[in-house]
């Protein structure tokens, strides 16, 4: 239907097994894959048939998902950066609540973006408007590298105490504290 120059996708980008992959999300959330989509959901002659397809909830999920990975990885001025965090943030809370309240037999889990992410992403987005405001305020002669900001750090310190779902580990903070007094600092 559409060319891999129009939207620039691999094979693999279309049934992905490894939803972790940034460089597949990136390809996926790409601005000419939403362009082709528009034009699919508008309608296109395909083969001498005229294809029209709903997709509309698919081009709003890419585009929520291209503004958050433009937060942190974007071209754009920190300014357009925090206006996207702002985007980002209501989109999760408009799409939730049309799914939640729209009868027409969708479900968050298989329409939307678990809570799960949901959470991660919102407390991404405000982290990044607050380094933001705070390199601004405390730090205004140093560049602002939001790339460099994540939860890789918290990860890497909650993997050191046993992973949680397998070994179903309930730690108070001073168990917590005593199961990684070897760690001298987390980086």
């Amino acid at each position: 239907m559409f060319t891999t120059e129009e939207h620039g996708l691999l094979d693999e980008d279309v049934n992905v097994k490894n939803k972790q992959n940034y460089p597949v999300v990136q390809r996926i959330s790409f601005p000419r894959v939403r362009v082709c989509l528009e034009k699919l959901h508008a309608g296109v002659v395909v083969n001498g048939v005229f294809r029209k397809e709903c997709v509309l909830g698919t081009i709003i999920h890419l585009e929520v998902i291209w503004a958050f990975l433009e937060i942190f990885y974007g071209r754009g001025t920190l300014y357009e950066r925090v206006m996207l965090a702002s985007f980002v943030t209501h989109m999760f809370y408009y799409g939730t609540e049309y799914i939640l309240h729209q009868k027409h037999g969708h479900t968050i889990g298989n329409n939307w973006m678990s809570r799960e992410i949901r959470t991660d992403c919102h407390i991404a987005s405000h982290a990044a408007v607050n380094y933001v405001r705070m390199m601004r305020n405390y730090y205004p002669h140093l560049p602002c590298p939001l790339s460099n900001i994540g939860s890789d750090c918290c990860e890497d310190f909650f993997s050191l105490l046993g992973q949680q779902v397998k070994n179903k580990h309930i730690f108070s903070v001073g168990k917590a504290i005593e199961r990684c007094s070897h760690i001298s600092r987390i980086e």
